[in-house]
């Protein structure tokens, strides 16, 4: 049965070669390699792995291999020993996150092969990353120790974090989602978050115990809030060697903070400066660019700020301030594009605003009007209509007067 597929694939791998599809070529070149493993003939296994790894590369597919990730790590398990370690096979070691094949990372020459694998490990294993530091700064080796040295200082001053805050929450470090287990307590997670939009600010221990422990006794609060601080400091500087001060999440007397201007961007902090940077050039009649900074700002916005916390009081009056930022960007931005003789697509902006919340009268004239340019009455009248019901349904209050003299002109 294994000989038969074996056939059949090499039939289909010589059909993707003349058709020069790259992507079904990985594809079959792995399976061919994981094929080839079960029948016992690992040469064989090594040389398709190979060329699957070879394409993968000339053609920036990698994430073909990733889709396939129970037999690609499964060949890799069984294959790696032997090949060459390659920058693909590296960032793809990387992402299974297999303990056994991280470690294979050390055959890389250091101090690129230390690197990828302490990198892998903040990532995988925070826990474990600092300890391996300590200790490779410890070598007896003389080579070791200044591979351990450039490690520390490289992730102490290029170390970069990308967070999102405005719909669901994701963290990547150097480009790499945070898998949601690094979290290993959500009171962690939940620091985080409310320092994250104090980010540059001394916050003070009272105020956090009132935010987000209220419903514990004070000693127990604070006890608790003293673990989760140490924990997070792990999570976002595994490589904090004891006795350093720490570069991003420091302490003083009664107060904390999330520093670390270079280290950091985030969301909640780009999406009103890009609104800013918006208002401004409209003052300066540059339209264009006006546009564009508002769509950049717009494209920012996936939804409510932390949308997974709907419960929480303390995010109420940054959530609503995010969401009023944002339906005044759409209604800008929407002018803007009409005004440019777009209609499409401030039609588009507008309903994707409205399409998170009904009640918006300002987008929703604006709607209106563009649909009643764009010769659409009928539409205008059913998004009227849909505002109308979640009014009165929903929040128990009236139209605008003047929507309602403008559809009844419609009729």
């Amino acid at each position: 049965a294994i000989s038969e597929g074996l056939a059949t694939l090499r039939e289909a791998l010589h059909l993707a070669e003349n058709l020069s599809i790259a992507q079904f070529r990985i594809v079959v070149s792995l399976h061919l390699s994981l094929g080839f493993l079960r029948q016992g003939n690992g040469e064989m296994a090594s040389a398709h792995l190979q060329k699957a790894l070879e394409l993968a590369a000339e053609n920036n597919q990698s994430q073909s291999l990733l889709a396939e990730r129970e037999d690609l790590e499964t060949v890799l398990v069984a294959l790696a020993p032997k090949l060459a370690i390659t920058p693909l096979m590296s960032r793809l070691i990387i992402d299974l996150g297999h303990h056994g094949l991280l470690k294979g990372l050390l055959r890389y020459d250091p101090p690129q092969g230390k690197l990828l694998f302490l990198r892998s490990l903040s990532i995988h294993d925070a826990a474990s990353f600092g300890s391996r530091l300590a200790s490779l700064l410890r070598d007896p080796e003389p080579s070791v120790r200044t591979t351990a040295r450039n490690i520390l200082a490289c992730w102490e001053k290029h170390c970069f974090y990308r967070i999102f805050a405005l719909g669901h929450f994701h963290v990547f470090l150097e480009d790499r989602l945070l898998p949601d287990d690094i979290w290993n307590r959500a009171a962690t997670r939940k620091l985080f978050l409310f320092l994250l939009l104090h980010r540059g600010r001394w916050v003070s221990y009272d105020s956090i115990l009132e935010a987000l422990f209220s419903k514990t006794d004070l000693r127990s609060a604070r006890r608790v809030l003293a673990n989760r601080l140490s924990e997070l400091r792990r999570i976002l500087e595994p490589w904090h060697i004891a006795g350093r001060p720490y570069r991003l999440l420091l302490s003083r007397s009664g107060d904390c903070g999330l520093f670390g201007e270079q280290n950091l961007w985030l969301d909640v902090e780009e999406f009103p400066r890009l609104i800013k940077k918006a208002e401004e050039a409209l003052v300066r009649r540059l339209f264009r660019e006006s546009r564009q900074l508002y769509r950049q700002a717009l494209d920012l916005y996936t939804g409510d700020l932390l949308e997974e916390y709907p419960y929480e009081d303390w995010l109420d009056p940054k959530r609503t301030s995010f969401r009023l930022q944002f339906y005044r960007a759409t209604a800008r931005y929407a002018n803007l594009a009409r005004e440019a003789g777009n209609l499409s697509e401030a039609r588009r902006a507008l309903e994707e605003a409205l399409y998170r919340d009904l009640s918006c009268s300002e987008c929703l004239k604006l709607l209106i009007d563009v649909l009643i340019q764009m010769r659409l009455p009928g539409q205008a009248r059913e998004w009227a209509g849909r505002h109308f019901d979640h009014l009165k349904k929903e929040l128990k209050e009236k139209p605008d007067p003047e929507i309602v003299r403008t559809i009844s002109s419609l009729s």
